[in-house]
């Protein structure tokens, strides 16, 4: 379980987060996002945990993707087919045209239905493959989102110019990629510290040094996303707070300045 706060300059609130975790069931992540107003602590908001996540994390992946990924890369593999699968693939559709989509999953029936649901809703084929390396092969963007305690990419089945935005490699055990992927790539997170900690740099017992940049960095330019067409890419965020209250406390916090009143309280994926 966790339970985090989050700020964000020009949003007169602030969120807290209860939600826990649950790889056996579905959705997973289940819980609440509660947006209190900044001035008085007033309760404007409860949200759900579960759509919120999924859709600021998949907004995440797609901004990391869209400028860390060649700017011809139009195929694509998604590795999990679980929600947050599903909103990474739909969030990178709105920013790239995508030309095919393969997706793998320890489920056969699991996968079988996110292609026939994903290619129906974006117009994209979709197809099923029965191994991780089948799936990324030839492919040049690759999003994981599983529950893996376990390495299953490496740069050897990845192709040079790829780009991998590792969304399952957020947190204590959790381990998506190796070490020596992490090292030979242009590594990019959006926390360096809290990566240490808990993200895929600890789980791959290396250290800051394999830290090439974060995000932030890279879209204000800071610091350089992709150098060459050859060089292998990888985001592994941790996910950070503040996302919760822009995605939703911005509309709330507007829709107060618009009407002068108090937002009632609401809850739901809306």
């Amino acid at each position: 379980m966790v339970l985090v706060s989050g700020l964000a300059a020009g949003i007169p609130a602030y969120s807290v987060k209860v939600h826990a975790k649950f790889p056996e069931a579905s959705p997973s992540i289940r819980g609440l996002v509660l947006l209190f107003d900044a001035e008085d602590g007033a309760l404007l908001s409860t949200m759900d945990s579960t759509y919120l996540t999924a859709a600021r994390t998949g907004m995440t992946g797609a901004l990391a993707t869209d400028v860390l990924a060649r700017d011809d890369a139009t195929t694509m593999a998604v590795v999990g087919a679980g929600t947050q699968g599903e909103f990474g693939l739909r969030h990178l559709a709105r920013s790239r045209s995508l030309e095919g989509v393969s997706v793998y999953d320890a489920s056969l029936e699991r996968a079988v239905a996110f292609a026939e649901r994903m290619t129906n809703e974006l117009g994209v084929s979709v197809d099923v493959h029965e191994t991780v390396q089948e799936a990324v092969a030839d492919r040049r963007i690759v999003l994981t989102a599983t529950w893996s305690d376990e390495p299953f990419l490496d740069a050897s089945v990845l192709r040079l110019g790829t780009h991998v935005t590792a969304l399952g490699s957020d947190g204590p055990g959790k381990r998506e990629l190796s070490a020596d992927l992490i090292e030979h790539a242009w590594f990019v997170c959006d926390d360096r510290e809290l990566v240490r900690e808990s993200g895929a740099i600890a789980n791959a017992d290396l250290d800051g040094g394999a830290i090439d940049a974060e995000l932030g960095a890279v879209v204000v330019r800071e610091r350089p996303g992709r150098t060459t067409d050859e060089e292998i890419t990888v985001f592994a965020p941790v996910g950070l707070a503040f996302q919760d209250l822009v995605v939703h406390g911005r509309s709330i916090a507007q829709h107060g300045k618009r009407t002068g009143k108090r937002p009632s309280t609401s809850s739901g994926e809306d």
